[in-house]
């Protein structure tokens, strides 16, 4: 019996070491690939740039006018300021009207 699980294990590790060296091949095969057709790509990509290279442009773009909104107001900080402060005497009236 133990000579049969001892048996097992090493069909098992067989088996595995097999898979493992097939699969190991197939990346091979495949850098052997990408390197010959990196070959055919050389003539044609110089190389990556590196990001503090600016951008060919042949052309500057053209700045567009933004258009303003109608009806918007003209400063939104200042008005909800006012608004606080509108707020804030209303309470102050109400405070002074229930306290007398």
């Amino acid at each position: 019996m133990l000579f049969a699980v001892i048996g097992g294990a090493l069909a098992l590790a067989g088996l595995t070491a097999s898979v493992v060296y097939r699969l190991g091949r197939r990346k091979e095969q495949r850098l052997a690939t990408a390197e010959r057709r990196a070959v055919l790509w050389e003539a044609v990509e110089s190389g990556p740039r590196p990001p503090w290279v600016p951008p060919e442009i042949e052309e500057e773009p053209v700045a567009l006018p933004i258009p303003k909104r109608r009806g918007a107001p003209s400063n939104p900080v200042k008005q909800r300021h006012e608004k606080i402060e509108e707020l804030l005497e209303q309470l102050v009236r109400q405070g002074q009207q229930s306290g007398a």
